[in-house]
């Protein structure tokens, strides 16, 4: 070990952002892991288990945040890496043939992301999935739905990365990722620095630094903040209906692959989203050349059944 005081401190201690899974936990863990294998084989999923290790650009293509894969090298030179993405090791493994004709997986799997200690992110996560793969009337309807049976108490944050795609539609791709990292921030000022800086439209700016304003349980706000764009307003009306969502067309994910609509979950009186998907059409693209209609979720199954989560 580099540094001597942690010498003996191995015995007892474990790495930051991990957990040593006690046994009540564990039931919990596996008996919601029963219940989402369950729903997810209603849904016509087969379940499958993508490697540990892949080589490295695969997950350098889906994640922005500071968050990283861990990394190593074999004994031929190659750079792999712990898995930390599993829905682009799927349409990976889809997209190469391994699965025949696509249609929809799921996996129980854990992912390992590296942080920096003291960040407040674990760095496993244990994540029950599914995908599909292919054209399907009401998918995001469908997502939504089985958030909403699996825990009847979620909020779900819905947004659209079309939505700002086409806002943003004169931008460069580096000037898009700048813009949605000052959005993740809920940055104003900066947002209006952007604006200033790149001279958007008076009104494009305007709907802009509105958005972090304009989350609610109503699409009203925004349908008023975009009127005369009607691409933006035929984005507004194809979001889906549900008592439990609450609309953010400024909710941006930490991967780089959604090009439509997003989600995540939250439980009553929680912080990190529980659920997190949405829609990556271009996905199976990248690795195929061949397009493909793609969206997904994953469920954090650890937050799923902590110990004082009901339902």
């Amino acid at each position: 070990m580099k540094n001597p005081e942690l010498k003996e401190r191995f015995k007892s201690w474990i790495p930051h952002g991990m957990e040593f899974i006690g046994p009540d936990q564990t039931e919990r863990i596996l008996a919601g892991c029963a219940r989402l294998r369950e729903a997810f084989a209603a849904l016509g999923a087969r379940e499958v288990i993508p490697p540990l290790l892949d080589f490295a650009p695969t997950f350098e293509m889906a994640r922005q945040s500071e968050m990283a894969s861990f990394q190593t090298r074999d004994m031929a030179g190659e750079l792999l890496a712990f898995r930390s993405d599993l829905t682009v090791q799927i349409i990976k493994a889809a997209a190469s043939g391994v699965f025949g004709q696509p249609g929809n997986y799921s996996y129980v799997q854990t992912i390992v992301l590296d942080a920096a200690a003291g960040s407040g992110h674990r760095r496993e996560l244990l994540q029950a999935g599914i995908e599909f793969l292919g054209p399907a009337d009401r998918r995001v309807e469908t997502m939504i739905g089985l958030i909403a049976d699996i825990r009847k108490d979620a909020i779900i944050v819905y947004g659209d990365t079309s939505f700002l795609r086409a806002l943003l539609s004169g931008l460069s791709e580096s000037d898009f990722a700048a813009a949605m990292k000052i959005l993740d921030r809920k940055d104003i000022q900066g947002l209006r620095s952007f604006c200033e800086a790149r001279s958007l439209q008076n009104s494009t700016a305007q709907i802009l630094c509105e958005l972090p304003f304009l989350s609610g349980a109503s699409l009203d706000p925004l349908k008023q903040a975009a009127a005369g764009r009607s691409d933006l307003l035929e984005i507004i009306a194809a979001a889906p209906r549900f008592s439990q969502i609450v609309y953010d067309f400024g909710l941006v994910r930490d991967l780089s692959y959604y090009t439509g609509p997003v989600f995540q979950g939250y439980l009553p009186g929680g912080h990190e989203p529980f659920v997190s998907g949405g829609v990556y059409d271009g996905l199976f693209e990248k690795f195929s050349g061949r397009p493909l209609a793609a969206c997904g979720l994953a469920f954090d199954v650890m937050l799923l059944t902590g110990p004082n989560q009901g339902r």
